[in-house]
């Protein structure tokens, strides 16, 4: 049976979980919505995205401490659809400086010119990578560690179904390495 991702807004995650178009969702961070089941699966380290000239890129870790001289990033796109990096930190009070993010131009701004900061998993892999961004982690002894769930429709329990969810659940593993 052919398992297919897609990276989606949130907008077309409620929409598409709606009709059949999608199997699940997965998300970082948790999922309320009344007639779906939100299953964490595990999770995974979480870090900052910045760009390579930042003061913090060349950190191994960074701390909340460290974090409170910059502005981190809000996206109403990825930030409001559920419990995320950034909703969870505020919500720990974490993060007090934020900036509002709602166009590319923003986007590049916010992590060029303003110094800004956006919340991500840490994947090694893209740590790894040679991008003009650097992704560090939050000092482990500070990670609020955001699970990463897998959500499907209650109504909803044909054999693609338990596929794609015991797919999911198994797969952590590769993401994380």
């Amino acid at each position: 049976m052919p398992i297919t991702f897609d990276l989606a807004s949130r907008e077309q995650m409620a929409r598409g979980i709606d009709p059949d178009e999608y199997d699940a969702l997965v998300t970082i961070g948790k999922y309320e919505r009344q007639g779906c089941t939100c299953t964490p699966m595990g999770s995974l380290p979480t870090g900052i995205t910045v760009a390579r000239t930042h003061p913090l890129a060349s950190k191994e870790f960074v701390t909340f401490a460290d974090l409170g001289k910059y502005p981190a990033g809000e996206s109403g796109v990825y930030d409001s659809f559920n419990s995320s990096i950034l909703v969870t930190c505020k919500q720990l009070h974490l993060v007090s400086n934020v900036n509002q993010i709602t166009t590319a131009a923003d986007a590049l701004a916010h992590i060029t010119i303003k110094q800004g900061y956006y919340f991500s998993v840490v994947l090694n892999r893209l740590r790894k990578a040679k991008l003009a961004t650097a992704l560090i982690p939050i000092d482990p002894a500070e990670d609020p560690r955001i699970p990463i769930c897998i959500v499907t429709r209650d109504d909803r329990e044909t054999a693609r179904h338990r596929v794609v969810r015991n797919f999911a659940l198994h797969a952590m593993d590769l993401v994380g390495s």
